[in-house]
């Protein structure tokens, strides 16, 4: 009899024991990694055997929905971690991703085609930002960020600009568009 007992217990540990687990996996993706202030950025939930889920958006704030969507008001590198829960939420898993934040940003290039002779140099300033310029270009330029011309990346608005060189200035302003690019000519 106590033969049977151990038999039907063993078979019970067995049977228990080797029960298959699905444990969560935690996964998402960003559509982009980069954004810019106050853009909605809404991750892809890619978890599997997963019933709930906790989410941090790296800026103070949590989240339980599925896929939540998140908006940054402030640039930075901010880490994002989802936490993937079994339905007894005794079985965990973590991953982490990062989102980086700018503020919306345009350019600017300031050039010279040397019909005027001026000094080797012409400055630019922008705010605090100086910039030279040392080529001159008498076709012009085909492109932002050429080298030998002043170039700045500019939140997006209305800046005064200041260039001079020797006795010669120019002073003016240049409207920063969201991801373009502006050429001015410095006359």
């Amino acid at each position: 009899m106590n033969q049977h007992y151990l038999t039907v217990l063993v078979l019970f540990i067995l049977i228990t024991g080797c029960e298959k687990r699905n444990n969560p996996q935690a996964c998402f993706t960003f559509p982009h990694n980069k954004i810019i202030t106050n853009t909605i950025l809404a991750p892809e939930n890619c978890s599997e055997n997963a019933t709930e889920f906790l989410w941090d958006d790296g800026n103070g704030n949590q989240y339980t929905d599925f896929e939540p969507v998140f908006t940054y008001e402030e640039p930075g590198k901010y880490c994002v971690t989802l936490t993937a829960y079994s339905g007894n939420s005794e079985e965990q898993n973590v991953v982490t991703d990062s989102v980086e934040v700018n503020v919306p940003s345009g350019k600017v290039t300031f050039w010279q085609n040397g019909s005027i002779q001026y000094s080797p140099q012409v400055k630019v300033t922008i705010g605090d930002q100086t910039e030279t310029i040392t080529n001159f270009y008498p076709n012009g330029i085909s492109a932002c960020d050429m080298a030998g011309c002043a170039n700045f990346t500019l939140p997006v608005g209305s800046y005064t600009f200041h260039a001079w060189s020797g006795t010669t200035s120019w002073d003016n302003t240049v409207e920063i568009e969201l991801g373009k690019c502006k050429k001015e000519q410095l006359w």
